[in-house]
């Protein structure tokens, strides 16, 4: 069974940044490969070929500097470059080891660890952002004009905090 994802099929900015590359280093071999993988628009790519795609495009520009001014890289084909080089980093770095075990095969107690410390991180800054957000937005709705009144007598306005308690004799 092949995954296809949604970026795993040949865009005319892959086809355009491999033809321009090819133009400017006519002797590399990886390029014209990646060239034959993803030769029309629209074609689908399993991702092993999306990689070697992307790999060899990275690879060009790694050697060949002088050409990435020669070249018109669109921002998303900077940031795939940018990702698959630091996952591929990443595993090269980790030896073979799954995420979860270490090359030993024991469980990796750190990987769960940093794993939790950024859930955490993230979780703490999504809810102060969406805190923030959502605030914003009921001041722009008007919502600063609620208030509580009891008797006709203004009791809190929008952000105060207060609390009723009703007696029973």
């Amino acid at each position: 069974m092949y995954v296809i994802y949604k970026s795993d099929v040949c865009d005319a900015d892959t086809i355009k940044i491999l033809d321009q590359l090819i133009a400017k280093v006519s002797d590399n071999a990886d390029l014209k490969k990646a060239k034959e993988l993803c030769d029309k628009e629209g074609k689908t790519l399993v991702r092993s070929q999306r990689e070697r795609i992307q790999a060899a495009i990275r690879a060009a520009i790694e050697k060949y500097p002088e050409v990435v001014d020669q070249i018109d890289l669109s921002a998303e084909m900077k940031i795939q470059l940018l990702v698959n080089g630091l996952v591929n980093t990443r595993n090269s770095l980790a030896g073979g080891a799954s995420v979860w075990k270490t090359a030993e095969g024991n469980f990796n107690g750190a990987r769960l660890a940093s794993d939790s410390i950024a859930g955490v991180v993230l979780g703490t800054a999504g809810g102060l952002i969406t805190s923030n957000i959502v605030k914003k937005n009921q001041l722009s709705s008007g919502f600063d004009s609620v208030m509580c009144t009891i008797g006709g007598q203004t009791v809190a306005s929008y952000g105060d905090e207060f609390r009723v308690g009703i007696t029973t004799r």
